[in-house]
């Protein structure tokens, strides 16, 4: 009587947990020919995070089906949200919705939504079909060759059934509603933009469809970008390079001649220090003469940051100084040595290429002995002990020092693979942040030019 007591009672209390618990699943199938031919291999499903995507799930795409399958539980957070399934750039959103099955597949730019769908999928399935022709020029090589007609005809059948949709849309769920109204024009225009990331232009802007030229005819966008749009930064890179250099015919970088495209300063600012920081400009010097001042001054110290990496690139720049110890402890800094040419190593012990380079760079230390160089290596370890015993069994020369991979190296200089090796000048300016490895008669070359200035 007691076990079937216990059992009763077992099930009994496992009745609520098992009531509160929610599934779903996500699958399908992906089929996305990226750069050279080659099928992408892996699938992310993600939600909107401050204009980013968070990814929520990741799964590889099995061959040869190009498959993939998720399962949803109440811990991914992203029941009754929208969210984007796709990789590189080519997203699908999708409504996830509790204890259901949720079917996907994709090919030649084209999603499609099948098997018993929400109310909510079935709106966006709707707009999967609105989109047809203009993705299929979009995501697919055969959209640069299409006669400039089928562009005009797939961005004004598609920018106005979706409005049409959009004028319509009731399914029962407020909320959804409002976030499909205020997501979908981002998704719109980013296909829309993508005639002319498809290298493909109009003659005259009377040429272009209507959407387009309203579009570009006035200032856009405000910070509710990052509220509802997941790849916000290289959306208004491409409606900054479509506007400007594609339909005004501009020369330049995009982000200096899209300075006054933007409707909100705030947005602005802190979207140009973000391009910034991300590698996006090239003439920091050009940028800060024409829209310096319209940073923002809560954004300013990390413009300057930015901008200071980016002049220290600079042949004749003025590099970052960074400070770390030797194997006694002893810290040296790169300022240090101002008065000689500096070449600096960044290397590691489990780094094959750097130890191959090891026995031309003590060749190319005895030949400058005596001359106003120094050489620096940095190492990229993160094992004390394992790094000093290197040291001393193989006698190194020069100033070694240990980064434990932290500091100026890693933040400012960004450096993410070894070996990597730099060159200053005797005024402590940077000459080269790429240069050749010892392995290469160019470096001793540069050292030499280096030295006669």
């Amino acid at each position: 009587m007691k076990i079937k007591t216990l059992i009763f009672l077992a099930v009994l209390f496992s009745l609520p947990i098992m009531g509160t618990a929610q599934q779903s699943i996500i699958r399908g199938s992906y089929k996305k020919i990226g750069i050279q031919g080659v099928m992408a291999s892996d699938i992310t499903v993600g939600i909107v995070d401050n204009g980013t995507l968070k990814p929520v799930l990741q799964n590889i795409i099995k061959k040869p089906d190009y498959d993939f399958q998720f399962g949803v539980d109440n811990s991914t957070g992203i029941f009754e949200k929208l969210v984007f399934i796709g990789t590189a750039d080519e997203w699908y959103p999708v409504y996830v919705g509790k204890n259901e099955t949720i079917d996907l597949n994709v090919a030649d730019g084209q999603g499609k939504l099948v098997g018993k769908l929400s109310k909510e999928n079935e709106v966006i399935n709707k707009w999967f079909e609105v989109m047809k022709p203009l993705r299929a020029l979009v995501y697919r090589a055969e959209g640069r060759k299409a006669p400039l007609a089928d562009w005009y005809k797939a961005i004004t059948d598609a920018t106005s059934q979706t409005k049409t949709l959009l004028d319509n849309l009731n399914t029962g769920n407020a909320s959804f509603d409002e976030l499909f109204k205020k997501t979908m024009p981002y998704l719109l225009t980013n296909d829309v933009l993508g005639m002319f990331l498809q290298a493909m232009s109009f003659s005259t802007k009377e040429e272009y469809p209507q959407y387009m030229q309203d579009l570009f005819s006035r200032k856009n966008y405000d910070m509710s970008i990052k509220k509802y749009y997941p790849f916000a930064e290289m959306f208004l890179l491409n409606y900054g390079f479509a506007k400007e250099l594609g339909y005004n015919s501009k020369l330049g970088e995009t982000l200096v001649l899209m300075k006054d495209d933007l409707a909100d300063p705030t947005l602005w600012s802190e979207f140009a220090v973000k391009c910034i920081e991300d590698g996006y400009v090239m003439d920091i010097e050009n940028f800060d003469k024409v829209c310096g001042k319209t940073i923002l001054a809560k954004d300013r110290p990390r413009y300057q940051k930015a901008a200071k990496r980016l002049l220290m690139k600079k042949t004749g720049g003025d590099p970052i100084d960074f400070t770390y110890p030797d194997v006694k402890g002893k810290k040296h800094s790169l300022s240090d040595y101002k008065g000689k040419v500096v070449v600096v190593d960044v290397w590691a012990t489990w780094c094959a290429p750097c130890k191959h380079e090891i026995p031309f760079l003590e060749t190319l230390q005895d030949e400058m002995k005596g001359k106003d160089v120094v050489f620096i290596s940095a190492s990229f370890d993160t094992d004390h002990a394992a790094w000093a015993n290197f040291i001393k069994e193989h006698k190194m020369k020069g100033v070694q020092l240990y980064t434990n991979r932290v500091g100026p190296l890693v933040s400012d200089y960004q450096i993410d693979a070894v070996p990597r090796f730099m060159v200053f000048s005797k005024k402590g300016k940077t000459v080269s942040l790429n240069a050749p490895r010892p392995s290469e008669p160019a470096l001793k070359k540069l050292i030499e030019d280096e030295l006669k200035k």
